[in-house]
């Protein structure tokens, strides 16, 4: 059986946007929790 080179590559691809998909929400997170972060030091400290 040979096994099909382009599903492979298509498989991947989606993978890969998969995995670029979840690094940009992470991301997003990351940088909503370090600006909630920021502002409770900031009040702590004014």
């Amino acid at each position: 059986m040979r096994i099909n080179m382009e599903a492979i590559e298509i498989l991947n691809q989606h993978k890969l946007r998969v995995t670029n998909t979840r690094l940009l929400v992470l991301n997003f997170l990351m940088a909503q929790q370090n600006k909630n972060a920021a502002q409770r030091w900031r009040a702590a400290f004014l």
